[in-house]
């Protein structure tokens, strides 16, 4: 599995990202029963902030998420639709395991420093048919049950894109940002760095319309300006503003 320099982004030099065998990652609590059992058939993959998973390993691998976030982006016919955040435990490239097909449609973005356990498809299905025949009926059951979970909150997202107003949408976003590892407590409420433009992006609309969101909901008091960050305030302290 030659995975080494693989990420997109212009930063590809020798040692930024590494693949390792037998990957032991940092919150392995929160993986489940099969992702534990896979760890010791897999390498680890790392990517910096802003990094892509290349075509070429999306190709051929299958895996989850150990460590970090990833953004899933839906790009087709000029489009590109935000289809969600992918986090510890959520799997990668499941489509490749189950159709035998890469999606070209999809990349998966680091939004911080994330790793990740690759796991080469072929090998992995030949694998399942000998040693690891235990756990086939367990890992397609939990596929399934995931990839149902991620259906439901596609369609949840695209009928709040439909149906809700902007300034839910921007809420709804800065509430998502405040389980980012750049979020930071405050006695009043979260500290979130959301630049307006990955803001608009995420919610689907102009800057300058995102920027006249934000600039109503700090009227309002929800939100304050704290230098280069949005202090999202609890709804108390809110209410008292």
């Amino acid at each position: 599995l030659g995975l080494r320099g693989l990420g997109t982004g212009g930063r590809l030099m020798s040692g930024l990202l590494q693949t390792r065998r037998n990957a032991s990652p940092e919150c392995p609590e929160t993986l489940s029963r099969v992702q534990r059992q896979l760890i010791p058939h897999g390498r680890e993959h790392e990517l910096l902030s802003g990094d892509s998973l290349a075509p070429d390993v999306l190709r051929d691998h299958v895996g989850f998420v150990l460590c970090g976030q990833l953004r899933l982006t839906w790009a087709e016919s000029g489009e590109v639709v935000d289809s969600g955040l992918l986090r510890i435990g959520d799997w990668v490239n499941e489509h490749a395991f189950l159709l035998g097909t890469m999606l070209k449609a999809l990349t998966y973005r680091a939004t911080t420093f994330s790793r990740m356990l690759l796991i080469e498809v072929d090998a992995f299905k030949m694998k399942l048919g000998g040693e690891l025949t235990e756990l086939s009926a367990t890992l397609h059951k939990d596929l399934a049950a995931y990839l149902a979970r991620r259906q439901i909150d596609l369609s949840t997202r695209l009928h709040q894109c439909y149906f809700a107003d902007t300034e839910s949408l921007v809420l709804d976003a800065l509430h998502e940002a405040t389980t980012w590892p750049s979020a930071m407590s405050h006695p009043e409420g979260t500290l979130i760095k959301v630049p307006c433009k990955t803001l608009a992006e995420r919610v689907g609309c102009t800057r300058v319309t995102a920027s006249r969101v934000l600039g109503k909901l700090m009227r309002d008091g929800r939100l304050r300006r704290e230098g280069r960050r949005i202090q999202l305030l609890d709804p108390a302290q809110a209410v008292g503003v």
